[in-house]
């Protein structure tokens, strides 16, 4: 089941795209429930995929921190979307 540890790969699958990612991890990941890790991997999966696809980013940048019993995942990009306005 895809988990934390499998960002790493998610990530290479975007290196020598369009966009420049960055991954930074903070804090000890051990003991999250592999539920926890899933739904993190999924929701990395689908806002890289979005960055992609959407926004005309050039960088984006990945961070999950984890303080205790808070982890918090963030995804920041450089674009502007491709909406029509």
């Amino acid at each position: 089941m895809p988990g934390i540890e499998g960002l790493r790969e998610l990530a290479e699958r975007f290196e020598g795209g369009d966009v420049e990612l960055v991954m930074r991890r903070e804090g000890e990941f051990d003991g999250l429930s592999p539920m926890v890790e899933l739904a993190v991997h999924r929701i990395v999966q689908e806002a890289l995929t979005n960055v992609v696809r959407h926004s005309g980013a050039r960088r984006a940048a990945v961070s999950l921190v984890r303080h205790d019993d808070r982890l918090t995942v963030e995804i920041a990009n450089d674009g502007a979307g491709r909406g029509s306005g």
